[in-house]
């Protein structure tokens, strides 16, 4: 897979956050936004996956992308990149996994539309070092500008995640529910994403990605 230095500037801002919309209509209407973090939640946590030989999807999420397409929803996936920002891979590596999962996602009809991703971290290098910068989850801005992007229903959207820092972020960007995985490093982090919970936002702890219980609220 090929992916050209002239495109990579198109998706990474002088600000070194990386945005690619792949919905080239215009949106009319607001409607509901499906946040998915990517490892962990789409592809098996590796740990700073940077080859696609490392690639391996969680079972059944191209149906529950399909599921919520089907339904009206719009779908983007957010990823904090630390990787990046400690120099242990570029966003050249970064944008080879990326394509390749956007393919496979694409041959099933499982469609992303936008793909957020920001390097900083508090222990990062040169400009990637950044004490709390607020496009890294938890902080909202990814799910915010995503938003924009896509004319998303915050109020009605929902995130998907494996840690705390997922669904604090969807907490922040005001979305009323998120669901906490169990995969990738989903087992550590349940009791701290339960403890979210309030009378505005609701925390589910489901199995994995394919669970009914998601599935369930795009088919209502």
């Amino acid at each position: 897979m090929n992916i050209e230095a002239k495109n990579l500037k198109l998706f990474v801002g002088l600000d070194h956050i990386w945005r690619q919309s792949r919905t080239k209509s215009q949106f009319s209407e607001l409607k509901p936004i499906l946040f998915l973090d990517r490892d962990g939640v789409i592809v098996d946590e590796v740990n700073y996956l940077h080859r696609i030989s490392d690639v391996k999807f969680i079972a059944g999420v191209a149906e529950t992308v399909v599921i919520a397409r089907q339904a009206g929803w719009r779908i983007a996936m957010i990823t904090n990149q630390a990787g990046i920002g400690r120099g242990y891979y570029s966003w050249d590596e970064f944008a080879i996994v990326n394509q390749f999962i956007l393919e496979c996602l694409d041959s099933q009809g499982a469609i992303i539309d936008a793909v957020l991703a920001t390097p900083h971290h508090s222990e990062g290098i040169n400009a990637y070092k950044h004490p709390n910068h607020i496009m890294r989850k938890p902080n909202p801005g990814m799910l915010l500008e995503t938003a924009e992007m896509l004319k998303g229903d915050l109020n009605n959207s929902l995130i998907v995640g494996d840690n705390v820092t997922d669904l604090l972020a969807g907490q922040r960007a005001n979305l009323k529910q998120g669901f906490h995985v169990l995969t990738g490093h989903g087992t550590n982090y349940q009791v701290e994403s339960e403890s979210l919970m309030t009378s505005d936002f609701n925390v589910q702890v489901i199995s994995d990605i394919s669970d009914k219980r998601l599935r369930q609220v795009f088919k209502t």
